[in-house]
Protein backbone atom coordinates (compact mmCIF):
# COMPACT_ATOMS: atom_id res chain seq x y z
CA UNK A 1 0.00 0.00 0.00
CA UNK A 2 3.29 2.03 0.57
CA UNK A 3 3.30 2.07 -3.18
CA UNK A 4 -0.28 2.87 -4.33
CA UNK A 5 -0.88 6.52 -4.65
CA UNK A 6 -3.89 7.54 -3.39
CA UNK A 7 -5.06 9.60 -6.00
CA UNK A 8 -3.88 6.89 -9.13
CA UNK A 9 -2.86 8.88 -12.18
CA UNK A 10 -4.12 12.28 -10.58
CA UNK A 11 -0.75 12.62 -10.43
CA UNK A 12 -0.31 13.49 -13.97
CA UNK A 13 -2.48 16.69 -13.42
CA UNK A 14 -1.93 17.91 -9.87
CA UNK A 15 2.85 16.61 -8.98
CA UNK A 16 1.95 17.37 -5.07
CA UNK A 17 -0.78 14.37 -5.24
CA UNK A 18 2.03 11.47 -4.34
CA UNK A 19 0.30 10.52 -1.07
CA UNK A 20 -0.07 6.45 -0.96
CA UNK A 21 -3.08 4.34 0.60
CA UNK A 22 -0.71 3.10 3.59
CA UNK A 23 -1.20 6.90 5.15
CA UNK A 24 -4.86 7.31 4.51
CA UNK A 25 -5.33 3.67 5.61
CA UNK A 26 -3.05 4.94 9.44
CA UNK A 27 -5.54 7.97 9.21
CA UNK A 28 -8.94 6.46 9.11
CA UNK A 29 -7.71 3.97 12.26
CA UNK A 30 -6.96 6.60 14.00
CA UNK A 31 -9.97 9.12 13.53
CA UNK A 32 -12.01 5.31 13.24
CA UNK A 33 -10.59 5.01 17.15
CA UNK A 34 -10.88 8.96 18.17
CA UNK A 35 -14.65 8.41 16.90
CA UNK A 36 -15.43 5.39 18.91
CA UNK A 37 -13.86 6.12 22.11
CA UNK A 38 -15.86 9.50 22.02
CA UNK A 39 -19.31 7.76 22.06
CA UNK A 40 -18.05 4.93 24.58
CA UNK A 41 -16.91 7.66 26.59
CA UNK A 42 -20.07 9.81 25.86
CA UNK A 43 -22.60 7.20 26.06
CA UNK A 44 -21.47 4.29 28.14
CA UNK A 45 -25.07 2.56 28.02
CA UNK A 46 -24.07 1.85 24.80
CA UNK A 47 -21.61 -0.89 25.69
CA UNK A 48 -18.87 -0.89 24.23
CA UNK A 49 -16.39 -3.23 24.53
CA UNK A 50 -12.66 -3.10 24.68
CA UNK A 51 -12.89 -5.17 21.28
CA UNK A 52 -15.51 -3.31 19.58
CA UNK A 53 -13.14 -0.21 19.44
CA UNK A 54 -10.18 -2.78 18.58
CA UNK A 55 -12.32 -4.47 15.22
CA UNK A 56 -13.21 -0.63 14.50
CA UNK A 57 -9.93 0.48 14.63
CA UNK A 58 -8.80 -2.52 12.61
CA UNK A 59 -11.32 -2.03 9.96
CA UNK A 60 -9.82 1.54 8.95
CA UNK A 61 -6.60 0.38 9.13
CA UNK A 62 -7.23 -2.43 6.74
CA UNK A 63 -10.56 -1.08 3.90
CA UNK A 64 -8.39 -0.13 1.63
CA UNK A 65 -6.25 -3.40 1.26
CA UNK A 66 -8.32 -4.51 -2.04
CA UNK A 67 -7.35 -1.29 -4.29
CA UNK A 68 -4.94 -2.85 -6.87
CA UNK A 69 -1.81 -0.24 -9.06
CA UNK A 70 -3.38 2.99 -9.69
CA UNK A 71 -6.03 2.97 -7.40
CA UNK A 72 -9.54 3.18 -8.96
CA UNK A 73 -8.33 2.78 -12.19
CA UNK A 74 -7.16 -0.54 -11.78
CA UNK A 75 -11.01 -1.95 -11.01
CA UNK A 76 -12.58 0.89 -13.77
CA UNK A 77 -10.08 0.74 -16.90
CA UNK A 78 -8.49 -2.50 -16.38
CA UNK A 79 -10.43 -5.37 -14.60
CA UNK A 80 -13.87 -4.34 -15.75
CA UNK A 81 -12.77 -4.80 -19.32
CA UNK A 82 -10.77 -8.22 -19.09
CA UNK A 83 -12.90 -9.77 -16.08
CA UNK A 84 -16.27 -7.84 -16.40
CA UNK A 85 -18.09 -11.16 -15.08
CA UNK A 86 -16.12 -10.95 -12.00
CA UNK A 87 -17.93 -7.40 -10.82
CA UNK A 88 -14.44 -6.69 -8.97
CA UNK A 89 -14.86 -4.82 -5.96
CA UNK A 90 -12.36 -3.40 -3.57
CA UNK A 91 -14.00 -3.78 -1.04
CA UNK A 92 -14.56 -7.46 -1.47
CA UNK A 93 -10.92 -7.98 -2.20
CA UNK A 94 -9.81 -5.90 0.99
CA UNK A 95 -12.07 -8.48 3.06
CA UNK A 96 -10.20 -10.88 0.85
CA UNK A 97 -6.66 -9.81 1.13
CA UNK A 98 -7.50 -9.57 5.10
CA UNK A 99 -7.83 -13.24 5.52
CA UNK A 100 -4.87 -13.89 3.55
CA UNK A 101 -2.62 -11.71 5.28
CA UNK A 102 -3.27 -13.50 8.75
CA UNK A 103 -2.49 -16.44 7.45
CA UNK A 104 0.22 -16.17 5.64
CA UNK A 105 1.77 -14.18 8.75
CA UNK A 106 0.35 -16.34 11.21
CA UNK A 107 -1.34 -13.72 12.84
CA UNK A 108 -3.95 -15.52 14.70
CA UNK A 109 -2.14 -16.18 17.71
CA UNK A 110 -1.92 -12.54 18.23
CA UNK A 111 -5.70 -12.11 17.78
CA UNK A 112 -6.15 -14.50 20.38
CA UNK A 113 -4.07 -12.66 22.72
CA UNK A 114 -6.45 -9.60 22.28
CA UNK A 115 -9.57 -12.02 22.59
CA UNK A 116 -10.77 -11.81 18.87
CA UNK A 117 -12.12 -15.05 18.01
CA UNK A 118 -14.08 -15.77 14.66
CA UNK A 119 -17.04 -13.78 15.31
CA UNK A 120 -14.74 -10.80 15.65
CA UNK A 121 -13.17 -11.45 12.39
CA UNK A 122 -16.63 -12.08 10.70
CA UNK A 123 -17.09 -8.08 12.24
CA UNK A 124 -13.97 -6.82 10.88
CA UNK A 125 -14.48 -7.30 7.34
CA UNK A 126 -18.03 -6.54 7.58
CA UNK A 127 -17.21 -2.83 8.67
CA UNK A 128 -14.94 -2.91 5.82
CA UNK A 129 -17.41 -4.03 3.35
CA UNK A 130 -20.13 -2.17 5.04
CA UNK A 131 -23.34 -2.82 6.39
CA UNK A 132 -27.05 -2.86 4.11
CA UNK A 133 -29.67 -0.49 4.71
CA UNK A 134 -31.69 -3.48 5.03
CA UNK A 135 -34.24 -3.37 7.87
CA UNK A 136 -33.51 -6.76 8.34
CA UNK A 137 -30.22 -7.46 10.13
CA UNK A 138 -28.31 -9.64 8.41
CA UNK A 139 -24.57 -8.48 9.63
CA UNK A 140 -23.25 -12.01 12.07
CA UNK A 141 -20.37 -9.74 13.14
CA UNK A 142 -22.72 -7.60 15.90
CA UNK A 143 -26.15 -7.97 16.99
CA UNK A 144 -28.74 -5.31 15.94
CA UNK A 145 -28.19 -3.58 18.58
CA UNK A 146 -24.57 -2.23 17.63
CA UNK A 147 -25.66 -1.71 14.04
CA UNK A 148 -24.28 1.93 14.52
CA UNK A 149 -20.65 0.51 14.62
CA UNK A 150 -21.07 -0.02 11.18
CA UNK A 151 -21.84 3.88 10.09
CA UNK A 152 -18.43 4.48 11.35
CA UNK A 153 -16.10 3.02 8.44
CA UNK A 154 -17.87 2.26 5.69
CA UNK A 155 -21.51 3.97 6.25
CA UNK A 156 -24.02 2.65 3.92
CA UNK A 157 -26.43 4.97 5.45
CA UNK A 158 -25.96 8.00 4.32
CA UNK A 159 -22.22 8.15 3.24
CA UNK A 160 -20.86 10.29 6.71
CA UNK A 161 -17.65 8.03 7.41
CA UNK A 162 -14.26 8.33 8.87
CA UNK A 163 -12.66 7.06 5.50
CA UNK A 164 -14.29 10.23 3.56
CA UNK A 165 -12.94 12.22 6.72
CA UNK A 166 -9.26 11.36 6.22
CA UNK A 167 -9.20 11.63 2.85
CA UNK A 168 -10.89 15.05 2.07
CA UNK A 169 -8.67 16.32 4.67
CA UNK A 170 -5.97 14.54 3.57
CA UNK A 171 -6.22 15.33 -0.36
CA UNK A 172 -7.08 19.01 -0.16
CA UNK A 173 -3.92 19.51 1.70
CA UNK A 174 -1.75 17.41 -0.86
CA UNK A 175 -3.72 19.70 -3.82
CA UNK A 176 -3.54 22.69 -2.14
CA UNK A 177 -7.30 23.20 -2.04
CA UNK A 178 -9.70 24.47 0.54
CA UNK A 179 -11.36 22.51 2.93
CA UNK A 180 -14.77 23.61 4.14
CA UNK A 181 -15.79 20.56 6.23
CA UNK A 182 -14.79 20.42 9.94
CA UNK A 183 -14.97 16.28 10.86
CA UNK A 184 -13.74 17.24 14.72
CA UNK A 185 -16.66 19.19 14.85
CA UNK A 186 -19.35 16.94 13.40
CA UNK A 187 -17.49 14.27 15.64
CA UNK A 188 -17.80 16.05 18.71
CA UNK A 189 -21.82 16.49 18.75
CA UNK A 190 -22.44 12.52 17.62
CA UNK A 191 -24.67 10.83 19.50
CA UNK A 192 -26.54 7.48 19.02
CA UNK A 193 -29.88 7.33 19.49
CA UNK A 194 -32.76 5.19 18.67
CA UNK A 195 -34.42 6.21 15.20
CA UNK A 196 -37.38 4.25 14.52
CA UNK A 197 -36.79 0.88 16.37
CA UNK A 198 -33.10 1.07 15.36
CA UNK A 199 -29.84 2.53 16.67
CA UNK A 200 -28.38 5.48 14.73
CA UNK A 201 -25.58 8.01 14.91
CA UNK A 202 -27.57 11.37 15.40
CA UNK A 203 -26.15 14.69 15.12
CA UNK A 204 -26.69 18.06 16.32
CA UNK A 205 -29.05 20.41 13.78
CA UNK A 206 -26.41 23.04 13.67
CA UNK A 207 -24.33 20.45 11.86
CA UNK A 208 -26.49 20.07 8.86
CA UNK A 209 -24.95 23.37 6.91
CA UNK A 210 -21.35 21.48 8.18
CA UNK A 211 -22.52 18.13 6.44
CA UNK A 212 -23.50 20.09 3.40
CA UNK A 213 -20.08 21.19 2.84
CA UNK A 214 -18.54 18.02 3.54
CA UNK A 215 -20.95 16.89 0.40
CA UNK A 216 -19.61 19.63 -1.32
CA UNK A 217 -16.08 19.05 -0.73
CA UNK A 218 -16.58 15.76 -2.17
CA UNK A 219 -18.29 17.09 -5.34
CA UNK A 220 -15.55 19.49 -5.85
CA UNK A 221 -12.71 16.59 -5.26
CA UNK A 222 -13.80 14.91 -8.24
CA UNK A 223 -14.69 17.85 -10.06
CA UNK A 224 -11.44 19.58 -9.94
CA UNK A 225 -8.94 16.47 -9.72
CA UNK A 226 -10.33 12.99 -9.21
CA UNK A 227 -12.63 13.38 -12.42
CA UNK A 228 -10.23 16.03 -14.20
CA UNK A 229 -10.37 15.96 -17.93
CA UNK A 230 -6.45 15.30 -18.32
CA UNK A 231 -6.05 12.45 -15.45
CA UNK A 232 -9.54 10.73 -16.79
CA UNK A 233 -7.72 10.54 -20.75
CA UNK A 234 -4.37 9.08 -18.67
CA UNK A 235 -6.45 6.72 -17.11
CA UNK A 236 -7.96 5.86 -20.24
CA UNK A 237 -4.81 5.09 -21.83
CA UNK A 238 -3.27 3.11 -18.83
CA UNK A 239 -6.37 1.10 -18.79
CA UNK A 240 -5.46 0.41 -22.76
CA UNK A 241 -1.96 -0.31 -22.03
CA UNK A 242 -2.98 -3.07 -19.35
CA UNK A 243 -5.91 -4.65 -21.29
CA UNK A 244 -3.32 -4.77 -24.48
CA UNK A 245 -0.41 -6.49 -22.15
CA UNK A 246 -3.02 -8.89 -20.25
CA UNK A 247 -2.19 -11.44 -22.65
CA UNK A 248 1.11 -11.42 -22.47
CA UNK A 249 2.12 -10.47 -18.94
CA UNK A 250 2.21 -13.89 -18.06
CA UNK A 251 5.74 -14.62 -20.24
CA UNK A 252 8.58 -13.43 -20.07
CA UNK A 253 10.00 -12.75 -23.25
CA UNK A 254 13.14 -11.33 -24.68
CA UNK A 255 12.24 -9.04 -26.49
CA UNK A 256 8.37 -8.75 -26.02
CA UNK A 257 7.10 -7.87 -29.37
CA UNK A 258 3.58 -8.47 -28.23
CA UNK A 259 3.97 -5.61 -25.52
CA UNK A 260 4.31 -3.23 -27.95
CA UNK A 261 1.20 -0.97 -28.74
CA UNK A 262 1.37 -1.59 -24.20
CA UNK A 263 4.78 0.29 -24.28
CA UNK A 264 3.89 2.58 -26.87
CA UNK A 265 1.22 3.86 -24.82
CA UNK A 266 2.86 4.10 -21.80
CA UNK A 267 5.47 6.06 -23.15
CA UNK A 268 2.81 8.49 -24.80
CA UNK A 269 2.12 9.46 -21.16
CA UNK A 270 5.13 9.70 -20.09
CA UNK A 271 5.93 11.83 -22.86
CA UNK A 272 3.35 13.78 -22.24
CA UNK A 273 1.31 12.78 -25.63
CA UNK A 274 -2.25 12.08 -24.64
CA UNK A 275 -5.01 11.88 -26.51
CA UNK A 276 -6.60 15.58 -27.49
CA UNK A 277 -9.63 16.62 -25.45
CA UNK A 278 -11.82 18.52 -27.94
CA UNK A 279 -14.04 19.66 -25.63
CA UNK A 280 -17.58 18.48 -23.42
CA UNK A 281 -21.20 18.87 -23.19
CA UNK A 282 -23.56 18.43 -20.49
CA UNK A 283 -26.78 16.35 -21.92
CA UNK A 284 -29.90 16.02 -20.13
CA UNK A 285 -30.58 12.53 -21.05
CA UNK A 286 -28.93 9.51 -22.62
CA UNK A 287 -28.22 6.13 -22.93
CA UNK A 288 -24.45 4.67 -22.91
CA UNK A 289 -25.60 2.37 -25.96
CA UNK A 290 -26.00 5.12 -28.03
CA UNK A 291 -22.37 6.19 -27.74
CA UNK A 292 -20.94 4.10 -30.47
CA UNK A 293 -23.61 5.97 -32.44
CA UNK A 294 -22.60 9.21 -31.63
CA UNK A 295 -19.24 8.20 -32.45
CA UNK A 296 -20.01 7.16 -36.27
CA UNK A 297 -22.17 10.24 -36.43
CA UNK A 298 -19.32 12.95 -35.28
CA UNK A 299 -16.54 11.14 -37.87
CA UNK A 300 -19.43 11.46 -40.68
CA UNK A 301 -20.19 15.52 -39.62
CA UNK A 302 -16.32 15.72 -39.35
CA UNK A 303 -15.73 14.50 -43.46
CA UNK A 304 -18.89 16.08 -44.19
CA UNK A 305 -16.83 19.77 -44.07
CA UNK A 306 -13.59 18.34 -45.75
CA UNK A 307 -12.71 15.89 -48.29
CA UNK A 308 -12.20 12.08 -47.39
CA UNK A 309 -8.58 12.34 -48.88
CA UNK A 310 -7.42 15.56 -46.41
CA UNK A 311 -8.21 13.62 -43.16
CA UNK A 312 -8.29 9.59 -42.20
CA UNK A 313 -10.23 9.42 -39.26
CA UNK A 314 -12.85 6.89 -37.86
CA UNK A 315 -15.11 5.84 -35.00
CA UNK A 316 -11.98 4.09 -33.08
CA UNK A 317 -10.42 7.48 -32.97
CA UNK A 318 -12.43 8.85 -30.55
CA UNK A 319 -13.28 8.08 -26.87
CA UNK A 320 -16.30 9.70 -25.17
CA UNK A 321 -16.41 9.19 -21.75
CA UNK A 322 -18.85 9.89 -19.51
CA UNK A 323 -18.20 11.59 -16.07
CA UNK A 324 -20.92 11.12 -12.93
CA UNK A 325 -20.68 14.02 -10.41
CA UNK A 326 -22.84 13.24 -6.98
CA UNK A 327 -22.80 14.20 -3.37
CA UNK A 328 -22.48 11.35 -2.62
CA UNK A 329 -25.78 9.29 -3.06
CA UNK A 330 -26.42 9.40 -6.48
CA UNK A 331 -29.69 12.42 -7.26
CA UNK A 332 -30.59 12.14 -4.10
CA UNK A 333 -29.88 14.67 -1.16
CA UNK A 334 -27.54 12.59 1.22
CA UNK A 335 -28.77 14.81 4.21
CA UNK A 336 -32.08 12.98 3.85
CA UNK A 337 -30.24 10.29 4.99
CA UNK A 338 -29.22 11.86 8.25
CA UNK A 339 -30.91 11.86 11.73
CA UNK A 340 -30.52 15.53 14.09
CA UNK A 341 -31.39 16.51 17.35
CA UNK A 342 -31.81 19.80 19.03
CA UNK A 343 -30.50 21.67 22.01
CA UNK A 344 -33.53 21.01 23.89
CA UNK A 345 -34.43 17.87 22.84
CA UNK A 346 -30.86 15.78 22.77
CA UNK A 347 -32.79 12.21 23.04
CA UNK A 348 -35.25 13.38 19.78
CA UNK A 349 -34.30 12.40 16.83
CA UNK A 350 -35.48 14.00 13.52
CA UNK A 351 -34.68 15.53 9.86
CA UNK A 352 -33.70 18.73 8.52
CA UNK A 353 -35.48 20.18 5.62
CA UNK A 354 -32.31 21.57 3.73
CA UNK A 355 -34.44 24.79 3.40
CA UNK A 356 -34.19 25.63 6.99
CA UNK A 357 -30.45 25.41 6.87
CA UNK A 358 -29.74 28.03 3.57
CA UNK A 359 -32.32 28.79 0.35
CA UNK A 360 -28.58 28.48 -1.46
CA UNK A 361 -28.61 24.98 -1.42
CA UNK A 362 -29.17 23.12 -4.71
CA UNK A 363 -32.30 21.70 -5.73
CA UNK A 364 -30.27 18.94 -7.66
CA UNK A 365 -27.27 16.71 -6.51
CA UNK A 366 -25.91 14.87 -9.83
CA UNK A 367 -25.09 15.74 -12.77
CA UNK A 368 -23.31 13.96 -15.69
CA UNK A 369 -20.96 15.22 -18.34
CA UNK A 370 -19.75 13.51 -21.28
CA UNK A 371 -15.97 14.58 -22.19
CA UNK A 372 -14.81 14.21 -25.84
CA UNK A 373 -11.13 12.72 -26.80
CA UNK A 374 -9.08 12.02 -30.25
CA UNK A 375 -6.76 9.67 -30.54
CA UNK A 376 -5.03 11.22 -33.55
CA UNK A 377 -2.51 13.64 -32.53
CA UNK A 378 -1.56 15.40 -35.79
CA UNK A 379 -3.20 19.52 -36.68
CA UNK A 380 -5.23 18.50 -39.41
CA UNK A 381 -7.14 15.64 -37.87
CA UNK A 382 -8.09 17.62 -34.97
CA UNK A 383 -8.82 21.20 -36.54
CA UNK A 384 -12.46 22.46 -36.48
CA UNK A 385 -13.61 19.43 -35.12
CA UNK A 386 -17.73 19.07 -33.45
CA UNK A 387 -17.13 16.68 -31.45
CA UNK A 388 -19.12 17.71 -28.69
CA UNK A 389 -21.06 20.36 -30.22
CA UNK A 390 -22.90 17.06 -32.09
CA UNK A 391 -23.20 14.87 -29.22
CA UNK A 392 -25.19 17.97 -27.17
CA UNK A 393 -27.16 18.46 -30.69
CA UNK A 394 -28.18 14.95 -30.42
CA UNK A 395 -29.16 15.05 -27.16
CA UNK A 396 -31.33 18.03 -27.58
CA UNK A 397 -33.55 15.49 -30.40
CA UNK A 398 -33.93 13.16 -27.72
CA UNK A 399 -35.05 15.60 -25.08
Amino acid sequence: MRFIKQLGLTYFVYPGASHNRFEHSIGACHLAGEYIRMLQQRQPELDITAKDVLCVELAGLCHDLGHGPFSHAWEKRFMAVVKPENKFEHETVSTNMFEYIIQENQLGPHFEEHDLGEQDRTFIKELIHGASRDSVWKQKGRNDDKRFLYEIVANKENGIDVDKWDYFARDCHMLGMKNSFDHRRLMKTARVLEVEGERHICFREKNAGNLYDMFYVRQTLHRRAYQHKVSNIVEYMVGEALVSADAHLRFQGKDGPELETSRDILQKILLRKLYKHIGHTKPGHFKEEDLPRYKKEIVAEIKSTVSDQEINIDPDDFILNIVHFDYGMKDKNPIDGVWFYGKDGPNNPGKVDKHEVSRFLPDMFAEEEIHVYCKQSDNESLKNQDGPKKVEREEAKSR
